[in-house]
Protein backbone atom coordinates (compact mmCIF):
# COMPACT_ATOMS: atom_id res chain seq x y z
CA UNK A 1 0.00 0.00 0.00
CA UNK A 2 3.17 2.09 0.90
CA UNK A 3 3.89 2.18 -3.16
CA UNK A 4 0.91 2.54 -4.06
CA UNK A 5 -0.12 6.02 -2.25
CA UNK A 6 3.16 6.90 -3.73
CA UNK A 7 1.63 6.87 -7.10
CA UNK A 8 -2.21 7.74 -6.08
CA UNK A 9 -2.81 9.33 -2.99
CA UNK A 10 -5.09 7.38 -0.16
CA UNK A 11 -8.33 9.90 -0.75
CA UNK A 12 -8.22 8.73 -4.33
CA UNK A 13 -7.89 4.94 -3.65
CA UNK A 14 -10.80 5.44 -1.24
CA UNK A 15 -12.90 6.75 -3.77
CA UNK A 16 -12.25 4.45 -6.25
CA UNK A 17 -12.94 1.49 -4.03
CA UNK A 18 -16.32 3.26 -3.28
CA UNK A 19 -17.63 3.74 -6.52
CA UNK A 20 -16.72 0.21 -7.07
CA UNK A 21 -18.53 -1.28 -4.83
CA UNK A 22 -21.25 0.84 -5.27
CA UNK A 23 -21.48 0.11 -9.37
CA UNK A 24 -21.56 -3.14 -8.37
CA UNK A 25 -24.01 -3.01 -5.61
CA UNK A 26 -22.30 -4.59 -2.60
CA UNK A 27 -23.60 -0.92 -1.13
CA UNK A 28 -26.33 0.40 -1.92
CA UNK A 29 -26.96 4.25 -1.76
CA UNK A 30 -29.29 4.36 1.05
CA UNK A 31 -26.71 2.34 3.31
CA UNK A 32 -24.20 4.65 2.37
CA UNK A 33 -25.91 7.74 3.42
CA UNK A 34 -27.22 6.23 6.95
CA UNK A 35 -23.56 5.01 7.62
CA UNK A 36 -22.34 1.49 7.09
CA UNK A 37 -24.81 -1.48 7.43
CA UNK A 38 -24.45 -4.66 8.74
CA UNK A 39 -26.71 -6.88 6.58
CA UNK A 40 -25.03 -8.85 4.28
CA UNK A 41 -24.12 -7.46 0.80
CA UNK A 42 -26.25 -8.04 -2.30
CA UNK A 43 -24.91 -9.86 -4.82
CA UNK A 44 -23.93 -8.16 -8.46
CA UNK A 45 -25.93 -9.06 -10.79
CA UNK A 46 -23.27 -8.56 -13.78
CA UNK A 47 -19.83 -8.86 -12.52
CA UNK A 48 -17.86 -9.09 -15.51
CA UNK A 49 -19.38 -5.84 -17.39
CA UNK A 50 -19.36 -4.00 -13.82
CA UNK A 51 -15.63 -5.14 -13.59
CA UNK A 52 -15.20 -3.92 -17.53
CA UNK A 53 -16.50 -0.52 -16.56
CA UNK A 54 -14.06 -0.40 -12.78
CA UNK A 55 -11.46 -0.59 -15.32
CA UNK A 56 -11.39 1.67 -17.94
CA UNK A 57 -12.65 3.90 -14.82
CA UNK A 58 -9.03 3.33 -13.13
CA UNK A 59 -7.62 3.77 -15.99
CA UNK A 60 -9.19 6.95 -16.83
CA UNK A 61 -8.50 8.35 -13.19
CA UNK A 62 -4.93 7.31 -13.72
CA UNK A 63 -4.40 9.26 -17.00
CA UNK A 64 -6.06 11.97 -15.80
CA UNK A 65 -3.84 12.06 -12.13
CA UNK A 66 -0.88 11.92 -13.95
CA UNK A 67 -1.90 14.68 -16.56
CA UNK A 68 -2.43 16.92 -14.02
CA UNK A 69 0.11 16.16 -11.15
CA UNK A 70 3.37 15.76 -13.19
CA UNK A 71 6.63 17.56 -12.21
CA UNK A 72 6.74 20.45 -15.01
CA UNK A 73 10.26 21.87 -13.40
CA UNK A 74 13.44 20.55 -15.60
CA UNK A 75 16.08 19.56 -13.68
CA UNK A 76 19.12 22.02 -14.47
CA UNK A 77 22.67 21.50 -13.83
CA UNK A 78 23.54 23.84 -10.34
CA UNK A 79 25.65 26.60 -10.80
CA UNK A 80 28.42 25.21 -8.89
CA UNK A 81 28.76 22.56 -11.76
CA UNK A 82 28.27 25.08 -15.33
CA UNK A 83 31.41 27.28 -13.70
CA UNK A 84 33.41 23.89 -12.69
CA UNK A 85 32.43 23.02 -16.76
CA UNK A 86 33.61 26.24 -18.36
CA UNK A 87 36.46 26.55 -16.80
CA UNK A 88 37.41 22.87 -17.77
CA UNK A 89 36.82 23.48 -21.12
CA UNK A 90 38.17 26.98 -20.94
CA UNK A 91 35.25 28.43 -22.05
CA UNK A 92 35.38 26.89 -25.32
CA UNK A 93 32.70 24.25 -26.79
CA UNK A 94 33.41 20.67 -26.11
CA UNK A 95 32.87 19.78 -29.86
CA UNK A 96 33.66 22.14 -32.20
CA UNK A 97 36.44 23.97 -29.48
CA UNK A 98 35.04 27.74 -30.86
CA UNK A 99 35.08 30.41 -27.62
CA UNK A 100 31.27 30.50 -26.68
CA UNK A 101 29.43 33.55 -26.16
CA UNK A 102 26.48 31.38 -25.64
CA UNK A 103 26.48 28.24 -23.17
CA UNK A 104 24.06 25.42 -23.56
CA UNK A 105 24.99 22.84 -20.95
CA UNK A 106 24.09 18.80 -22.33
CA UNK A 107 23.64 15.58 -20.26
CA UNK A 108 26.59 13.58 -22.14
CA UNK A 109 24.52 10.41 -20.59
CA UNK A 110 20.98 11.80 -21.80
CA UNK A 111 19.48 11.57 -18.27
CA UNK A 112 18.21 15.36 -17.05
CA UNK A 113 18.40 14.20 -13.37
CA UNK A 114 21.78 13.42 -13.40
CA UNK A 115 23.44 16.47 -12.63
CA UNK A 116 26.76 15.12 -11.87
CA UNK A 117 29.92 17.45 -12.91
CA UNK A 118 31.09 14.14 -14.90
CA UNK A 119 27.79 14.08 -17.02
CA UNK A 120 28.02 17.70 -17.86
CA UNK A 121 29.47 19.42 -20.70
CA UNK A 122 29.28 23.31 -22.54
CA UNK A 123 28.10 23.45 -26.23
CA UNK A 124 27.43 26.10 -28.26
CA UNK A 125 24.16 26.06 -29.55
CA UNK A 126 24.50 24.78 -32.61
CA UNK A 127 26.58 21.73 -31.51
CA UNK A 128 23.96 21.35 -28.72
CA UNK A 129 21.52 21.48 -31.62
CA UNK A 130 23.41 18.61 -33.27
CA UNK A 131 23.81 16.57 -30.30
CA UNK A 132 20.55 16.30 -29.04
CA UNK A 133 18.94 15.43 -32.40
CA UNK A 134 21.27 12.26 -32.79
Amino acid sequence: MNALNKVIPIPVIAAILVSLLLSMNYISNSALSQGISTSTPNLPTNTSSDFIYFLIFIIIVAVVWELTHRSRKRKVFPQSVKQKTLEKQRHKCANCKRLLNVVDYHHKNGKRSDNKESNCVALCPNCHADTTRR
